[in-house]
């Protein structure tokens, strides 16, 4: 089973092109790189192919030889430092064309969408070349790698030769070192990884014949792109006459070892529901170990649903949910994931844990189209990073976490309205194309030093400030970036307010605060679900947000939601009076938090006059008036 930034079972009709088709886990389509429509296409073949040891097939696979298109696949995120991995299954049908001299296949690449060219740039290029006891009647072939040079001598072979017909699990890596161009970066090629590797959470570190570590030389420019380093995609070249006739199946790209070469792992087998202990309902032992992939399928016995009940502490690395038929995972558990972790969910399911949850390492949560994993219980973070891929929907209960990276589809935060609601995360990011819905929630980014709340450049707010604008997408609030579902903020009665906790709550940086069940120091952004008008975050529109806004209009390049741009327009205009005064008088209860501090100082330092807030001490008796600037 899989779990990773992308995989790609090349599960489209067989006979049809690849060009074009669209990822089921990512959504991102295929897109060739050919000077001529015309080319040739990489066509998909029926039946998969497996490797001893690894997760099975689960699609058809991808067919191609000699010259014509090569066709690329983003990855989602760019990969920008550390270690990338990609892995497939490779079968050889026919050498063809292929000669002794080396020729590439595959590798990642350092941008993404179609191309009028062949690829020239290319990470841990994927040779293949005629074995040297090849024959006409008993033909083999070698595997090797270079970083990126097309130089035979910057080549690194193995010497094990392959024959026709064998299916060879291949493993390239390709590691950024520093920040600029040039030459330092390193690509290597496990070929044929030993069983016992599979889904560890390292690489294995020692060479031999049957499975060779290959390490070429770093030569050839590293992968770069708009000023920085640049993994963004993975490709199958053609182009060359001297491409043999070769098949690919199975291909996953992440940045762990782990979930690159997941093993056949553990699977329910049973067509009902029942106790995670009960040994008699999995394929073999039930699985408790820190090395552990569980998988939860599909079968056309089975009910549309199951219930598991994880009803003792259980280890693992890995679950993997596969079909539309959904599993509920309850009980006191808890799922206690190791390092290298991720939770998958794919071909359009629905499933729940309820279990808790606690995370030993960063965590990959990669949900494909239309499908939805829902973590209803607590998932017990730390400091671990948590990375949300895949183009369908997470929902949460909160995302208490040392980081949160949603580099596709959607992360959402189940609707509660109260402190068991709120998130808590060190750094926040968003792809362009991806979404967090707070739902009625609210959120603490508790940053170390500089300020994450952004300011107004090239005329958009950056930041969170510029995250939740867009998602507001003036008021329809079904942009990328944060949003809030709730119906209310369609009307415009509610909103999602971002401000520093410095400001509207007077924290010197080491000063503390509890705000919505969280606690908070002067280095933190707050993000409340709201009245649209309360600038100061307490949840009420009252005279306080009025003298706020009285403030900062009279204040010539003053914004921010904080100081009264509550439409997030970049001024603060009657645009603006006209939300706070329409809100004062249909305001219901008070949208904070009881367990707040009832008292926050009456006066805030005002560190730039651009995106802070100011208390006044004086403040206007009433709020039922209208001011205009």
């Amino acid at each position: 089973m899989r779990a990773q930034l992308v995989y790609e079972p090349f599960a489209y009709p067989s006979g049809s092109a690849l060009d074009a088709q669209t990822n089921p886990i990512i959504g991102l389509p295929w897109a060739k790189m050919s000077a001529s429509a015309a080319d040739d296409d990489i066509v998909i073949t029926s039946g998969g192919l497996s490797y001893p040891g690894a997760s099975a097939s689960s699609g058809n696979a991808a067919s191609y030889s000699g010259t014509g298109k090569t066709e690329r696949l983003p990855i989602g995120p760019v990969i920008t430092a550390g270690t990338i991995y990609y892995s497939l299954t490779l079968q050889m049908t026919d050498v063809a064309g292929m000669t002794a001299s080396p020729v590439f296949v595959g590798g990642f690449s350092n941008f993404t969408g179609t191309s009028n060219t062949q690829p020239t740039t290319i990470g841990t290029r994927l040779y293949l070349k005629q074995g040297p006891s090849s024959t006409g009647a008993s033909p083999t072939f070698q595997v090797g790698v270079s970083k990126n040079s097309s130089t035979a001598a910057d080549i690194a072979f193995a010497d094990k030769e392959f024959t026709l017909g064998s299916p060879v699990l291949i493993v390239g890596s390709y590691k950024i070192n520093g920040t600029g161009a040039g030459t330092d970066d390193d690509a290597k090629m496990y070929v044929n990884p030993d069983p016992a590797a599979m889904g560890a959470l390292t690489p294995p570190t020692v060479s031999t014949f049957n499975s060779p570590i290959l390490s070429p030389a770093s030569v050839g420019t590293d992968l770069f792109a708009n000023g920085g380093p640049a993994v963004a995609g993975f490709l199958l070249r053609q182009g060359n006459a001297s491409v043999p006739n070769i098949v690919v199946d199975e291909v996953r790209i992440d940045q762990t070892w782990a979930q690159v070469t997941p093993p056949t792992g553990t699977t329910w087998i049973s067509d009902s529901g029942g106790l995670w202990s009960s040994t008699d309902q999995w394929s073999t032992a039930s699985p408790n170990s820190a090395d552990a992939f569980v998988n939860f399928t599909s079968s056309p016995t089975a009910p549309a649903s199951r219930t598991v009940k994880v009803n003792l502490p259980v280890s693992l690395r890995t679950i993997n949910f596969s079909g539309a038929q959904s599993f509920v995972l309850d009980g006191d558990g808890p799922l206690n994931f190791s390092q290298s972790a991720a939770i998958n969910v794919r071909f359009a399911g629905a499933h729940t844990i309820s279990a808790p949850i606690t995370l030993s390492g960063a965590t990959l949560m990669s949900v494909g189209v239309g499908s939805t994993l829902t973590l209803s219980g607590d998932v017990a973070a730390g400091a671990n990073a948590i990375t949300k891929s895949g183009a369908g929907t997470l929902r949460m209960k909160n995302i208490r976490a040392g980081s949160l990276n949603i580099v596709g589809g959607m992360a959402s935060i189940l609707p509660n309205g109260t402190s068991a609601g709120s998130s808590n995360l060190s750094s926040l990011a968003i792809a362009s194309t991806a979404t967090l819905d707070l739902a009625d929630n609210d959120l603490v980014i508790d940053y170390s030093t500089v300020s994450t709340l952004g300011s107004w450049s090239g005329g958009h707010y950056t930041g969170v400030t510029g995250l939740v604008a867009s998602g507001s997408n003036d008021g329809a609030w079904d942009g990328n970036g944060i949003i809030t579902s709730q119906p209310a903020a369609l009307t415009g009665l509610t909103t999602l307010g971002v401000a520093e906790a410095s400001a509207v709550l007077g924290l010197g940086p080491t000063d503390t605060a509890l705000w919505s069940g969280q606690t908070v120091d002067g280095t933190s952004v707050l993000v409340r679900y709201t009245y649209g008008g309360d600038a100061n975050l307490d949840g009420v529109i009252n005279a306080d947000d009025y003298a706020n806004i009285d403030f900062f209009s009279a204040i010539a390049g003053a914004r921010g939601y904080s100081n009264g741009d509550f439409n997030y327009d970049g001024s603060i205009n009657a645009d603006d009076y006209a939300l706070i005064d329409f809100n004062a008088n249909a305001q219901g209860g008070s949208l904070g938090d009881s367990g707040e501090d009832p008292s926050p100082p009456a006066i805030a330092a005002v560190p730039e006059p651009g995106m802070f807030f100011l208390s006044l001490l004086t403040i206007p008796p009433m709020i039922s008036r209208r001011r205009r600037p």
